[in-house]
């Protein structure tokens, strides 16, 4: 199994490219990965083409950290590709900073015609170590999915003398989740997603047409005032040369991408595949109230009042509110100076560790909460230590009750396609009713989202209408155990 910085839990990253006809690049691609930096923080990395060479810079931080203007001006050229990543070990935990850089991206690959290329990915190969196994001849200074997919890049190009044609090569090997960005050394840039379009990638244009970005999340695009254009479609291979754009559709599979982009990886303000994230937010909130519809009189909702977890569960608390007619408050507001993501720290002892420092990362208002029951809308509930301790301070700070509602089906499955929860043990859903989770966090009630009622939200499916689970171009992997695509056991940790 993998180990960690990447990690060996495979957590969400951002990438970014960005192809200009003049000037240097550095500092748009440093915008763009600002817009996704949200995907990943704990360290990043550019690489720049000028003159025919990859210049490029790596370090564990965040993005305004690591790239000062100094580091920007040596990264000269008008094309480069950026790289935000989590991973769910501390820095500390590895025997030095230098191992953990090298497992940042881009990573560099040269190749048999003294040319050379920058490569990053998100997401996980559930092939990891069927496809390590066919590089054996190669030596390995990392255990990550990107090292591998590097060396078969230039394996396949020892064959075609072709980038283009040794992704194309490489797409029929791979299977599970990714984005692939490729930079050669004359700055030709390349994009694959992977055939089920598991994670969003899409295209824009530079502003009066010279050039083009390729992104995460269209947030990037709003950061560069480019025009977004369009989703990079699953299986699709694009080629960005001589400011032209090609496009080679690949054999697509079966289409699951995954729900969280829209619940809670995604940023609010960003669109995938033409809908809103915050407005399949709202659409969520408003359909966990559908779903269970409150019988209180106008008398008794006085006594009542809902809190949205900060920030991803603010929407659907908002579209709640509207609905039940239940004022919406301000409960619980977010520590400006904390922001790390608690439930992708894949370290018990680090876990135990967050759910203590939990009050750093949420302040609570207690004038609003004394005397009143409370309905908790948040986004997920995995590992179930945050939600616990939220539901704890509320009681604390003197609520008659808390009732969580989550817009998220219960997770009771592992994800391998690159999301920080690869176990059942750790999933507080797996093998509890509703009222054991109860119990487990403290709640009154707790009510989670239906897999019906989030396919109709992300698809906007009007209630009327039938719809079938395993058509709806949505991974429900870790609510049903459907997996979209095969998984090898040594993945499988329990």
């Amino acid at each position: 199994m993998k180990e960690s910085l990447d990690d060996e839990l495979h957590e969400e990253c951002g990438v970014v490219a960005i192809y200009a006809t003049s000037g240097n690049i550095s500092d748009l691609i440093y915008l763009g990965m600002q817009g996704i930096q949200h995907r990943g923080e704990l360290g990043c990395g550019m690489a720049t083409s000028y003159q025919n060479e990859i210049y490029f810079y790596k370090d564990i931080g965040l993005v305004g950290d690591v790239f000062q203007p100094k580091i920007l001006n040596n990264l000269k050229g008008s094309k480069g590709i950026g790289h935000t990543r989590y991973a769910t070990t501390s820095v500390n935990e590895f025997e030095n900073k230098e191992e953990a850089v090298k497992k940042l991206h881009p990573m560099i690959g040269q190749l048999i015609d003294n040319s050379s290329f920058a490569v990053e990915f998100n997401g996980n190969l559930t092939n990891y170590n069927s496809l390590k196994k066919q590089l054996r001849d190669y030596n390995f200074e990392t255990s990550t999915d990107t090292e591998v997919i590097k060396n078969l890049i230039i394996d396949e190009y020892a064959k075609e003398k072709s980038l283009n044609k040794s992704l194309e090569n490489i797409y029929n090997k791979m299977q599970g989740a990714y984005n692939i960005i490729v930079m050669d050394n004359n700055g030709n840039i390349y994009a694959l997603k992977d055939g089920h379009g598991f994670k969003p990638l899409s295209i824009g244009k530079l502003q009066n047409s010279k050039g083009y970005i390729i992104s995460s999340e269209t947030r990037s695009m709003e950061f560069i005032d480019a025009e977004f254009l369009r989703d990079i479609n699953p299986g699709e291979l694009i080629e960005i040369k001589n400011n032209k754009i090609d496009s080679l559709q690949l054999p697509p599979k079966r289409k699951a991408i995954c729900p969280l982009e829209y619940v809670y990886f995604a940023s609010i303000d960003s669109i995938i595949e033409g809908k809103t994230v915050n407005d399949t937010r709202v659409r969520c909130g408003k359909t966990l109230y559908r779903e269970q519809p409150l019988n209180l009189t106008e008398l008794e909702k006085k006594d009542w009042r809902i809190f949205g977890v900060p920030d991803s569960g603010m929407p659907a608390a908002t579209a709640y509110s509207n609905e039940s007619g239940i004022k919406i408050r301000i409960g619980m507001a977010r520590n400006r100076y904390y922001y790390k993501r608690t439930f992708i720290n894949g370290n018990p002892n680090d876990r135990k560790k967050a759910s203590k420092l939990n009050s750093e990362k949420y302040i609570i208002i207690k004038s609003a909460v004394e005397g009143k029951n409370i309905i908790l809308i948040d986004d997920t509930i995995v590992r179930g230590t945050t939600t616990k301790s939220n539901v704890t301070r509320l009681r604390e700070a003197g609520a008659k009750s808390v009732h969580v509602k989550v817009t998220f089906p219960g997770i009771i499955d592992p994800c391998y396609m690159g999301i920080d929860f690869p176990t059942h043990k750790e999933l507080l859903s797996y093998n509890r009713s509703l009222e054991e989770i109860c119990k487990e966090i403290g709640a009154d009630s707790v009510q989670f989202i239906s897999k019906e009622g989030l396919i109709r939200a992300i698809n906007k499916i009007p209630d009327d209408q039938s719809i079938d689970l395993s058509t709806s171009g949505i991974c429900l992997a870790c609510t049903n155990n459907d997996y979209p695509c095969p998984v090898e056991n040594e993945l499988k940790l329990d």
